[in-house]
């Protein structure tokens, strides 16, 4: 509705309220105005043309071959604090398609586009696991050369399955799973509401290590009230994850951002956040421009210590995930004892390094933008 809006040549604020669909939110000088809806069944969605000359545009590559995102849930049904989840006006039944339309579909597109790799970018993919035990049978049952990636997990929910089950979901075809393990403290799990524990992540952590599936993990700093002894505990948590063999990414510590809707948000305005105040002000509220954040609860210098926390975690693995750079893989590799010492002790005075990525990624997205 928003990108024919503008392709008419209307303004935002002169939208219909019979043209919003599903979830809307719009800034302009003087106006914030969120408006929500809900598809509950997602299979009344029409799935798009999946012609070849429609869809392979979006066909990227990954180490599987030729690979596209697919969304099969939409939802969660936790509430964290930092996450969009934990607005009670967007918080919705978790919903999803089923397990066999979710084959069905993968099998058309693998035929039609070529696609060998999914990546199923579900919020939290693992809530009905009645649903994913059947999704998982239907494709061993296939025996078929499809893999995927699954870019949503919650710890609570994988303990639900048994030992047994990791190796077949392997077998079906996942190579790579994302959890959001957040902090290797109790203190800072229990408030952002993040329900689970650094030794349920590590327990996962050794099931999906012997069934040969690579877990991949997330990370966050800069919540409220976090210390350097917070940091320090998730630092010994990504280092115990590794330590369990096989290939681990540990992923990286990010910076928090205090997105619109989340009760963090409601925090950061209470605390003298103001927002900017139109949609092109929002791109520079991104890790790229964190030292310059209207986050007056941090300084600069505490800042720029959390974004050199974040490149060095980048650093300490050098096969991450997101990267995919022959030069970045070796230089990380060559710095690993410098890098794995600063991690451990988080001390990051004189470092080049993490400034150099910064440098980078910046170029990086300049160019993209």
């Amino acid at each position: 509705s928003l990108a024919r809006c503008l392709a008419s040549g209307r303004k935002p604020e002169e939208l219909d309220d019979g043209e919003s669909d599903f979830t809307r939110f719009l800034v302009w000088p003087g106006k914030t105005q969120y408006e929500f809806a809900t598809v509950q069944n997602l299979e009344d969605v029409a799935f798009p043309d999946v012609a070849p000359g429609t869809l392979r545009r979006y066909v990227g590559s990954s180490p599987y071959g030729p690979m596209l995102s697919l969304v099969t849930s939409r939802g969660c049904p936790h509430g964290c604090s930092f996450c969009i989840y934990s607005n009670q006006d967007v918080k919705r039944p978790w919903v999803a398609t089923s397990a066999q339309l979710v084959v069905d579909r993968m099998k058309e597109l693998s035929s039609t586009l070529g696609v060998e790799h999914f990546h199923l970018q579900d919020d939290n993919f693992f809530v009905n696991t009645e649903r994913v035990r059947e999704f998982v049978a239907l494709l061993v049952e296939e025996g078929n050369d499809l893999t995927f990636t699954i870019g949503g997990a919650h710890v609570s929910h994988l303990l639900k399955f048994d030992a047994g089950f990791f190796p077949l979901l392997r077998e079906a075809g996942c190579t790579r799973l994302l959890i959001g393990a957040e902090s290797g403290s109790t203190r800072v799990l229990e408030s952002v509401g993040k329900k689970q524990t650094a030794a349920q992540v590590e327990e996962i952590n050794l099931q999906l290590v012997q069934s040969g599936i690579r877990p991949i993990y997330s990370f966050i700093s800069g919540v409220p009230g976090e210390t350097d002894d917070d940091l320090r505990l998730t630092v010994e948590l990504m280092s115990r994850l590794r330590g369990a063999g096989g290939e681990v990414d540990v992923g990286t510590v990010k910076p928090l951002i205090f997105f619109p809707g989340t009760r963090l948000y409601a925090w950061a305005l209470d605390n003298g956040f103001v927002p900017p105040a139109t949609l092109e002000g929002w791109i520079g509220m991104s890790w790229d421009h964190y030292l310059d954040l209207p986050y007056p609860w941090l300084t600069a210098q505490r800042k720029r210590f959390l974004l050199q926390l974040y490149y060095s975690s980048l650093l300490w693995n050098p096969t991450y995930h997101w990267v995919s750079s022959p030069i970045f893989t070796a230089v990380a590799r060559t710095l690993m004892p410098v890098t794995d010492w600063r991690m451990r002790n988080l001390e990051f005075r004189g470092a080049m390094m993490p400034s150099i990525l910064q440098w980078i990624q910046h170029k990086t997205l300049l160019t993209k933008n």
